[in-house]
């Protein structure tokens, strides 16, 4: 298991959803945290708040989770959104991480996993940085350009293996080859990525009727 503690310049984690306390204080004993029940309660404080990561519990609001995340983007104390909700769809999650969230874990967190999206994060706030050209879309096939192009619409496997002729497995496999080539460790960002360099995507326009 890694220890963030021992990571140099790991940020603060705030955690928003009192159902997330127990899972954040087990994982990141070591590492500056806190804890607040709603994100109002959140908002309120940030002003006093160390820059750092947020981990906001999406459940525990009942208004567009996109709205809530850019609200939370306006705060200087932000440098990184980690989204926690039981059973996210694809459709979420691209939603989500077009809004700006770093990350989508499925609850009930598994610890190693909230450790895995907090490095992810820290990366993402300018800690250790890997060279731009490791995740340059360049890298790809062209297939695999266009696997990413559909993931963009939020298709599925199945679907993308349709709009494509080729199999749902072969979609598999493509998608598992490109996320090797450009290192990412996750679907969400992959969709960050991607979104970050659509220029370089084909225009595969609108998905056919099922």
């Amino acid at each position: 298991m890694k220890d963030l503690s021992a990571a140099a310049g790991t940020p603060a984690v705030y955690c928003i959803g009192n159902e997330l306390r127990p899972e954040l204080m087990s994982a990141l004993s070591g590492v500056a945290s806190r804890c607040f029940a709603t994100l109002h309660d959140f908002l309120v404080a940030s002003t006093r708040l160390a820059p750092g990561i947020v981990l906001f519990d999406a459940d525990s609001v009942q208004d567009d989770v996109s709205d809530a995340i850019a609200t939370l983007r306006k705060r200087g104390s932000v440098q990184a959104v980690l989204l926690a909700k039981a059973a996210p769809d694809f459709a979420f999650g691209v939603a989500a991480i077009r809004a700006g969230a770093v990350d989508i874990l499925e609850k009930p967190l598994s610890e190693q996993r909230l450790l895995d999206a907090i490095q992810l994060a820290t990366s993402k706030c300018g800690h250790l940085h890997r060279p731009p050209d490791a995740r340059d879309i360049d890298r790809l096939t062209a297939r695999e350009r266009e696997v990413v192009a559909w993931l963009l619409h939020g298709l599925t496997n199945k679907e993308i293996g349709r709009e494509l002729g080729i199999s749902h497995r072969t979609v598999e496999i493509h998608r598992a080859r490109l996320m090797r080539k450009l290192a990412v460790p996750s679907l969400p960002a992959l969709i960050d990525i991607a979104l970050a360099q659509r220029d370089k995507l084909p225009d595969v326009g609108a998905a056919q009727p099922s």
